[in-house]
């Protein structure tokens, strides 16, 4: 029996892999009508007497299919605790294409550059939200839930909100 871990080392390696070949082909310029997106969210927290925390997530998402239901792509997480800035790869499913709003669905692996005794090095994370556009072009904003679900965190009950911009282009 395959276990969690391995199996989930292996998802983080294929979606990676997956992330890598579509960012290389240009599958997406021209032959596909479905528009990429780029995403951008972040936090900033400065408590009264303490240095300032801030986290900042960019993902550029390149469709897989014609109407842009099925998106992937290379993913970055900054942090400022160091042993949290991670790169990996997202895949998402728009249920409205890449067209208009809607709903999403999408999980995320990402891979912690500083390795932290006691703690498992990569984290999967899933997300639902819902991408606000704005006008013809598509572009708008993006709000989600945010959970761990395996590796680096999966213990905590913590589900984070985040709102960001989305650029399709």
């Amino acid at each position: 029996m395959i276990s969690k871990r391995s199996f989930c080392r292996a998802a983080f390696a294929l979606v990676l892999l997956v992330s890598i070949w579509f960012s290389a082909t240009p599958i997406h310029a021209g032959v596909l009508p479905a528009k990429s997106e780029l995403g951008v969210s972040g936090t900033f927290v400065k408590p009264k007497g303490d240095s300032a925390i801030y986290a900042f997530d960019g993902q550029v998402a390149m469709p897989v299919d014609t109407k842009g239901y099925f998106l992937a792509g290379p993913k970055l997480h900054f942090d400022s605790d160091d042993a949290k800035t991670a790169a990996g790869a997202v895949l998402e499913v728009n249920f409205g294409g890449t067209a208009k709003s809607g709903l999403y669905a999408g999980v995320n692996g990402l891979y912690n550059l500083k390795d932290v005794a006691g703690t498992e090095r990569y984290t999967v994370a899933a997300d639902f939200g819902a991408k606000i556009a704005i006008g013809a072009g598509g572009s708008g904003f993006k709000v989600f839930a945010d959970k761990p679900v395996a590796g680096r965190g999966k213990d905590d009950s913590v589900i984070t909100y985040n709102a960001g911009l989305l650029v399709r282009f």
